[in-house]
């Protein structure tokens, strides 16, 4: 762990010359180049003797503590007390039934490294973050068959260095990724077509630059949250131009911190309904889904199993001020799944140091109504770190974490809710 030290020790001075509005993006993007990079060397020298191995334990290690700790871990902490406010809910494990579930895992030779994947129209779209030629895949949902690989990787027209999120849109035959090192929304075809390149993008520019976790809202508009701002969500146009805030940081924690800090400890996954008028937000490192309703503006807060607000320490100060989460904190949701009927959060539950020990991967689902009240606890035989969901023919899929990842069915009855 020397390695590892030395690395935190120079990225720390790193971040003191770093605007706090870049430094999630230049973290995010180190992230990936990391594991690609860790990947490669694992593949090509699995093996070969004790040196290689020491050195891909090595890049794991460092990418794991960028990934989920997004401002290099350190040790210090601040000690807030459990804290809610207004329009909030709670629940314990007690308060909720466990269903085992067992998975089938599919695994395909033109998938490298699979990292998200959607449900859409009886068809599974899955990322690949291996860098090779292609952005997505395509899956048939029935028979687990392959069909077609989806997007070029590139840097020209219509293209994308890769994809962080999968979103579905509102057209039926088409989808869209999001490049968070390129800031470009990109749609694609669900259909095979000789043509692989995206068939439009929007890139984000100015004000629009600095907004994260799109999701479709309108034909014509974005839900989002912002790199730095008061605001909790915040629409954008496809033109760029902000259109409505929703909600303020101010007095989620205890203390008095900046809007900047407070949205740090809240950051997650971004997912919207079909319809595109509600809205979730499944923070990852405090056990909390927070659901936005358009229309109304109401947000619902739903906190547990632990109800839990990190212990960190502030770093820098002034524009350059941001958080260090303590190793030993329990992460939340690691990703999230808005349906018709339901919210699916994969929840973690696990510190760095958990990890560290057992590995990478999640095992417990929970199942939420849209309005945030905990239906059921799914536990899984196979761990995952994404998920989608076909609810009317009642089956999970999730993206494995072992030596050959690939796809995992978990079949479920709806019928229990």
């Amino acid at each position: 762990m020397e390695g590892v030290n030395l690395f935190v020790a120079k990225g720390l001075a790193l971040i003191a010359k770093i605007k706090r509005e870049m430094l999630g993006l230049i973290l995010l993007k180190l992230t990936e180049q990391l594991l690609v990079l860790g990947m490669k060397v694992k593949n090509c020298y699995c093996g070969a003797g004790e040196k290689f191995q020491h050195l891909f334990i090595m890049i794991k290690n460092c990418f794991y503590s960028l990934k989920y700790v997004v401002l290099l871990v350190l040790l210090g902490c601040s000690d807030p007390q459990q804290y809610s406010v207004s329009n909030e809910k709670s629940f314990g494990r007690s308060d909720v039934t466990a269903t085992a579930l067992t998975g089938e895992k599919f695994q395909y030779d033109e998938i490298l490294m699979p990292r998200s994947i959607l449900y859409k129209q009886g068809r599974l779209i899955i990322s690949d973050r291996s860098g090779d030629n292609y952005l997505t895949h395509i899956v048939e949902g029935s028979n687990m068959k392959y069909q077609f690989p989806m997007g070029k990787i590139g840097y020209g027209p219509n293209e994308m260095s890769h994809v962080w999120t999968i979103e579905s849109g509102f057209d039926p035959d088409r989808f869209w990724g999001y490049s968070i090192m390129d800031k470009i929304f990109s749609q694609y075809p669900l259909k095979d077509t000789p043509e692989r390149h995206a068939i439009k993008q929007i890139k984000q520019q100015e004000d629009f630059f600095l907004a994260m976790g799109l999701t479709w809202s309108s034909d014509t508009s974005l839900m989002t949250y912002l790199v730095s701002g008061e605001e909790r969500f915040m629409e954008f146009g496809i033109d760029g131009k902000r259109i409505k805030g929703y909600g303020k940081w101010e007095g989620l924690i205890p203390g008095d911190y900046s809007d900047y800090i407070i949205a740090s400890v809240h950051q997650g996954k971004l997912s919207g309904n079909p319809t595109g008028d509600k809205f979730i937000k499944a923070c990852i490192f405090r056990d909390r889904i927070e659901i936005l309703d358009k229309k109304s503006e109401n947000i619902i807060a739903v906190n547990g199993p632990i109800n839990h607000i990190p212990e960190f320490s502030i770093v820098g100060s002034g524009t350059n001020e941001s958080i260090a989460i303590k190793e030993d904190q329990p992460f939340g949701y690691l990703d999230a799944y808005f349906g018709e009927k339901n919210i699916f959060g994969l929840y973690s539950g696990k510190s760095h140091v958990d990890k560290e020990a057992l590995g990478e991967g999640e095992t417990e689902i929970f199942v939420f109504d849209i309005d945030g009240n905990i239906q059921e606890i799914l536990t899984l035989n196979t761990p995952i770190i994404s998920l989608s969901v076909d609810e009317l023919n009642q089956k999970i899929y999730g993206i494995t974490v072992d030596q050959e990842p690939g796809v995992v069915v978990f079949n479920w009855s709806q019928s229990a809710f």
